[in-house]
């Protein structure tokens, strides 16, 4: 029954890229009054020196470039994010994606899930909402 299941979301949605990356991203940076001198000391307007360091924190995302392969409308997409053998984590897509667009989305990953074991990532079709 469940093969069956996936088998038919895979024939509805065709995935065309999927890739997982764990970059930082700017959580903060040095505020004004003035810009710094150096990157992480800045100057307020009397002269005294303060130290701002700019902060990064991890941005785990899966960029997932998908079309609609149906002839309806779909509401949500479930898709499983395979690392070789191995199922990692799933990750819903939820939207209104007509039949034949091409969609590209960035969406967010747990933390949990890097580092990724070894393999090929794929992005699986689990489940489709019409």
């Amino acid at each position: 029954m469940f093969a069956g299941w996936v088998l038919a979301a895979t024939l509805l949605v065709n995935v065309l890229d999927c890739m997982a990356t764990n970059d930082a991203r700017v959580v903060a940076v040095p505020t004004p009054p003035a810009w710094p001198v150096s990157p992480y000391y800045n100057y307020w307007d009397n002269g005294t020196e303060y130290y701002n360091p700019t902060i990064l924190a991890p941005k785990p995302t899966l960029s997932i470039i998908f079309v609609n392969a149906s002839d309806r409308l779909i509401r949500e997409i479930v898709f499983g994010v395979y690392a070789g053998d191995s199922l990692v984590t799933e990750v819903r897509d939820a939207g209104r994606f007509s039949p034949g667009a091409k969609i590209r989305h960035d969406l967010r990953l747990r933390a949990e899930v890097f580092p990724l074991p070894s393999g090929a990532l794929r992005c699986v079709p689990l489940s489709v909402t019409s």
